[in-house]
């Protein structure tokens, strides 16, 4: 990932594109495709073991987790180093609290989904995409306040708005297409679904309101 990660930066750079508006999008497909297998990868592993061997395993990450919470306040770690692992660990901890929070909430619906299944099909999309649209409008508004060219206010300037406006009309048409792609698989593969512009409503509606909640977040965090 990280890898990748540098390698969109410099070739998008290289081509002229807005490594905010290209970089994003693809480390967060790249993570949900990479992801997903491994994941499954995993619990295929972890299934196959012993039971002494996932004894030892777990005490392994239980020793490697505490180690890696007292590395920001040892000696051999930088004023830098320090300030990226505290300030990144706060945050992801929290963003996996919250995944975990919205997981189970999907797991506790999952019986009443498997009757429509084709809107499983357009969950990875859909946060994909969502992800990548708040990804890319905080680097945006990230970047435009380092440089001088937004200033901030509590309530959004013309300039912020103007971002707002751009991501929900992104927002329409990547979400119009999730849900049409999402009816055309279902029905390829014959799996239960909705009318296509059912499938379309969905996706657009819960689409532009996660929109309108990412522009948010994007603004007050940057």
């Amino acid at each position: 990932m990280l890898a990748l990660t540098i390698a969109t930066a410099f070739f998008s750079y290289r081509r002229g594109w807005d490594p905010d508006n290209v970089t994003t999008p693809i480390i967060t497909l790249a993570g949900d495709i990479i992801t997903l297998p491994f994941l499954f990868l995993s619990l295929h592993m972890v299934i196959g073991m012993g039971g002494e061997a996932k004894l030892v395993l777990f005490y392994i990450f239980i020793v490697l987790g505490v180690i890696s919470i007292f590395i920001p306040f040892s000696k051999i770690s930088s004023q830098y180093l320090k300030k990226i692992l505290l300030e990144s660990s706060i945050i992801m901890l929290l963003s996996g609290l919250l995944d975990t929070f919205s997981g189970s909430i999907l797991g506790n619906s999952f019986e009443g989904l498997i009757g429509i299944a084709g809107i499983l099909t357009m969950i990875p999309a859909f946060l994909e995409d969502g992800g990548a649209i708040g990804g890319i409008l905080a680097a945006k508004f990230s970047s435009a306040l380092h440089i001088g060219s937004l200033e901030y206010s509590l309530i959004p300037p013309k300039n912020a708005r103007k971002m707002f406006l751009s991501m929900h009309i992104i927002g329409i048409i990547i979400f119009s297409l999730i849900g049409s792609f999402a009816f055309i698989i279902s029905m390829v593969i014959g799996i239960g679904i909705l009318p296509i512009f059912e499938m379309v409503a969905i996706s657009v509606i819960a689409g532009e309101i996660l929109v309108f909640i990412v522009n948010l977040v994007a603004y007050y965090s940057s």
